[in-house]
């Protein structure tokens, strides 16, 4: 055996495999595929857990499925939750137009705005003038991360869209669909009902032969393992990819530092521990993905099978055994979730273990019953302050209409004519149908006239926008009041109330009533729970220009450009953010932000990351600054003709917090375009995260002062092959 000393790590955590060599276990799928394509199966739809290996099957399709016939365009959705259909059509013609390498001169892109008008021209006027060009080939879109336009903010986006696939496919026979989603995917909304002729097939685990190989292959000349080190990788991976590469990536740093070629079962024993440790940041979608009855009963199971080994026992005791000690937890309720997570892979068929091992004893680190059981106690004394709040309020609400109803009512006597005035908007946080029923009830009582059409309590899904009615409607008259039931909308926290002001100054006074609290604002890095309380969350930590983390700074533009920002309307945010930057030049945020919204806009953007400690301003302001420069300098070079640059800023703290740079890295590379991250050199916080980077290959470059960011930006671009 070949000495291990300083060899590379030839196991892969995290990044796509791009050659099919070292793509084990999938060759039945890819023939599937091509059976599919050969009789005309125009849609398949692939699910699996995440990290099954999704991207490394897609980029390795057009290497293994043998049709000479067919070209397969990759275009990934995941950026595209918030974009509307002309945005998408337009961003796959370009893929189309850069894959195949046609000249833009012979076949003309077609524009957002004129997908706008009309979507249909990027079938009649671009893509069978493409299909032209192929002379016969037949084109293949393989669409990645398909559930990401399956959150609620986007549901019509994702009818529209399967709509258009639908019709594309039926009316083009050299348009084929190989669509790629995760366990969710059973819940997209009306999926099946446009793809009903859809060819359906899981990515699952690997077998026990093909776990073998990608266990020995990789190393094969540098370590050697012995049959029973195999099976113990195998039974704490249970098959899957992501886990064999994590515990074998594991076994050969240990084995290069001990400079040890042979691995046995105890060597496996020794690292697990250290498997874990390195696959925290994956390790996250198992659990961030699960409601809370699905915790509850995945650390439930985890327990019973901790018991059983204590025990002695083969069989674990019931898990409903186990939880019948809480009595708060209603068991009906958990068996429906039981039988979900055995669907997805994540229990045995009976219920009673969990599939991966690894996964087991992660949680019983990371997630213990006890820990959940008090989550889930906490959550339901949140929701009880919540609601006797909303009662307490709505007792105070009354008396004092009544008091306004006593003093007022005979003075309230307004015609029609004098309704036409303008809108008083304020915040009413009830969370309670008996609220907003007496609510429409006092309203009533308050003789508020029926020529108000515009008078509306709307419920919005925890988006804190008002409903605005259409400039066409805003005089008509109308019978009767419009109340939106919450029952309509499943996660509503936020109740809306407009009124005309005007002689109505009265009622406008009456929907301020009780705010304060409910309404009070969170920290940049906070989001509202249940509608009431603040709490971190570390995706408040990332932003590319939906946020500001030095809300100190008074800057009119840049709020209203990042509001434009979050609705994906970059060509405004564009404008906005340059008002913004022109208001104030010493904010190099702001010019992040301008230059991440120019590179949105123009589509396909090169993304970085730059860790800043934002707490403490003074230092943050300073590394962005140097950030700043270089992303103007080189989209101002590349406007005309490249790609430009997007920079995420991750907000780690004060930068002397080990687990919150571990919680920014697992956001980060959660983002499949990220190229590389920057960050300050004495910053110890960022260094402890280095690990979650270098699992996922991604690169890390830092600077030790300002001076040298340049420098730094440019070597990670230039080892992504991105700049010579």
């Amino acid at each position: 055996m070949a000495k291990l000393v300083s060899r590379r790590n030839p196991y892969i955590i995290g990044r796509p495999i791009d050659d099919p060599k070292l793509l084990f276990g999938r060759q039945d799928l890819f023939c599937l595929l091509e059976d599919n394509l050969n009789q005309g199966i125009k849609v398949t739809l692939l699910h699996g857990q995440r990290r099954i290996g999704k991207s490394s099957i897609i980029r390795n399709i057009p290497k293994s499925v043998q049709l000479e016939n067919f070209v397969f365009i990759s275009f990934n959705l995941e950026d595209y939750t918030r974009e509307n259909l002309s945005k998408i059509l337009a961003d796959l013609a370009q893929e189309i137009v850069e894959h195949l390498e046609i000249d833009s001169q012979k076949i003309k892109l077609p524009s957002i705005e004129e997908l706008d008008k009309e979507p249909y021209i990027f079938y009649s006027q671009f893509l069978t003038k493409v299909l032209d060009w192929l002379d016969g080939k037949r084109i293949v879109f393989l669409l990645d991360e398909f559930e990401a336009l399956s959150d609620r903010y986007s549901a019509s986006r994702l009818e529209n869209f399967f709509s258009y696939l639908h019709s594309l496919i039926e009316v083009e026979d050299k348009l084929f669909l190989i669509m790629f989603a995760g366990r969710q995917t059973a819940n997209i909304p009306n999926l099946f009902n446009y793809f009903q002729d859809a060819s359906t097939c899981e990515i699952g685990f690997l077998n026990k032969d093909s776990a073998t190989q990608l266990i020995t292959q990789p190393a094969s000349g540098i370590l050697e393992y012995e049959p029973e080190a195999i099976q113990a990788i195998i039974e704490l991976s249970a098959g899957h990819p992501y886990f064999i590469q994590v515990i074998c990536f594991a076994i050969f740093v240990r084995a290069r530092e001990l400079d040890e070629s042979h691995i046995n079962r105890q060597d496996i024993d020794n690292i697990v521990d250290k498997a874990i440790e390195n696959a925290e940041a994956g390790l996250a979608w198992f659990w961030d993905g699960l409601t809370i009855p699905e915790k509850i009963v995945f650390s439930a199971v985890a327990e019973s099978q901790k018991i059983a080994i204590e025990k002695f026992k083969t069989v674990p005791e019931s898990l409903f055994k186990l939880l019948n000690k809480y009595e708060m937890i209603k068991i009906e309720a958990l068996e429906k979730v039981v039988k979900e997570l055995i669907a997805y892979k994540f229990l045995d068929e009976k219920g009673e273990k969990i599939k991966i091992e690894l996964v087991r004893r992660w949680l019983l680190q990371r997630h213990p019953l006890r820990q959940e059981i008090k989550e889930l106690e906490k959550l339901n004394q949140e929701e009880n302050y919540s609601s006797y709040k909303n009662k307490n309020n709505l007792a105070i609400e009354e008396k004092k209409l009544n008091n306004l109803d006593n003093n007022y009512n005979n003075n309230l006597v307004l015609s029609a004519k004098n309704s036409k005035s303008a809108v008083a908007e304020r915040p009413l946080s009830l969370n309670n149908e008996d609220c907003y029923t007496s609510i429409s009830s006092e309203l009533a009582r308050l003789s508020i006239p029926r020529s108000l059409e515009h008078i509306r309590i709307t419920i919005q899904d925890n988006q804190q926008e008002s409903e605005i009615p259409q400039q066409e409607e805003k005089y008509q008259s109308t019978s009767k009041l419009k109340i939106y039931p919450l029952g309509k909308s499943r996660l509503s926290k936020f109740i809306y109330f407009l009124a005309i002001a005007g002689t109505m100054t009265i009622c406008a006074a009456f929907v301020g009533i009780g705010v304060g609290y409910f309404s009070s604002r969170c920290l940049a890095n906070e989001n509202k729970v249940l509608g009431v309380f603040c709490a971190e969350n570390p995706k408040m930590n990332l932003s590319s220009g939906d946020r500001t983390f030095f809300p100190i700074i008074n800057n009119t533009y840049r709020d209203q450009a990042i509001e434009s920002f979050k609705i994906g309307d970059y060509p405004a945010a564009v404008k906005l953010f340059q008002q913004a930057v022109e208001s104030d030049r010493t904010d190099p945020e702001v010019l992040i932000y301008y230059n991440n919204a120019r590179a949105k806009e123009k589509g396909k953007p090169l993304t970085l990351a730059v860790v800043v400690p934002a707490d403490n301003t003074k230092s943050a302001q300073q590394i962005l600054l140097g950030v700043a420069r270089v992303q103007q300098e080189f989209n101002d070079k590349n406007d005309s003709n490249g790609r430009l640059l997007s920079i995420i800023i991750a907000n780690e703290g004060n930068g002397q917090e080990p687990e919150k740079a571990k919680q920014v890295a697992a956001e980060l590379i959660k983002s499949k375009s990220l190229l590389g991250v920057i960050g300050a050199n004495y910053s110890e916080a960022t260094k402890t995260a280095l690990t979650e980077y270098e699992n996922v290959g991604i690169s890390v470059r830092y600077f030790t002062s300002t001076k040298n960011i340049k420098l730094k930006i440019k070597e990670l671009l230039t080892s992504n092959s991105v700049i010579n």
